[in-house]
């Protein structure tokens, strides 16, 4: 049995807003650079985004939230090595923030470079079990990387979570089918057969901004 690959439905990755300038006694130039350059962000001006975050960044260079926002705008630029650079920079200032690293899986998975995606993703679940995002993510490298058996261990917790959602149905439809469990997998696979092509999107995963510092 042949299933048409969707695209992955991960618009919950893209929800998040610019983070907010961080840390009381900042230099007012640069609060004011980091501001600008969001406003410029969400209004679509990425060139312009960049620049104002480099210019931020040359006064506080040790700002993760800038970093991983300049990050963000390279990866809507397609500018994926410059991407990783920025979201590395930020995890070494801040080494426990999942968002950051979730990010920077984002932008190893849009560069192709599924290995370390895989690798980054496995690190967000291990310290963050809940976060069904990026277990979601990790199913789909794993997927890629043919390791079915190990899909199967990382989606099954989420099945309630992910009761609905057409794109885990069709990750771990695929695993079972492809692992020989083609009872369980039929369950999954029948929810796309129902759905039909109106049921997934056709984007491809993006990026977010962090959201430093808020709930």
């Amino acid at each position: 049995m042949t299933v048409k690959r969707p695209v992955l439905l991960l618009f919950l990755l893209l929800a998040a807003a610019p983070a907010r300038a961080q840390g009381q006694g900042a230099a007012p130039d640069f609060d004011r650079l980091l501001a600008r350059a969001m406003e410029l962000h969400q209004a679509g001006d990425l060139l312009g985004a960049v620049d104002g975050y480099k210019a931020a960044l040359a006064l506080q260079p040790d700002r993760a939230d800038a970093l991983s926002n300049l990050g963000a705008a390279y990866v809507k630029l397609g500018k994926y090595d410059n991407a990783i650079e920025q979201y590395q920079q930020a995890l070494a200032i801040d080494p426990g923030n999942s968002a950051i690293r979730l990010n920077l899986g984002l932008a190893y998975y849009k560069a192709a470079r599924l290995t370390e995606a895989m690798e980054t993703f496995q690190a967000v679940v291990a310290a963050d079990p809940g976060n069904k995002q990026a277990a979601l993510l990790l199913g789909d490298t794993l997927l890629q990387n043919g390791r079915f058996q190990q899909v199967i261990e990382v989606l099954t917790p989420h099945q309630e979570q992910f009761a609905s959602d057409l794109a885990f149905a069709y990750v771990l439809g695929t695993a079972l089918l492809r692992t020989g469990e083609r009872v369980r997998a039929q369950v999954y696979l029948d929810r796309i057969f129902s759905a039909g092509d109106s049921g997934f999107s056709r984007k491809s995963p993006g990026p977010k901004f962090t959201n430093i510092g808020s709930a």
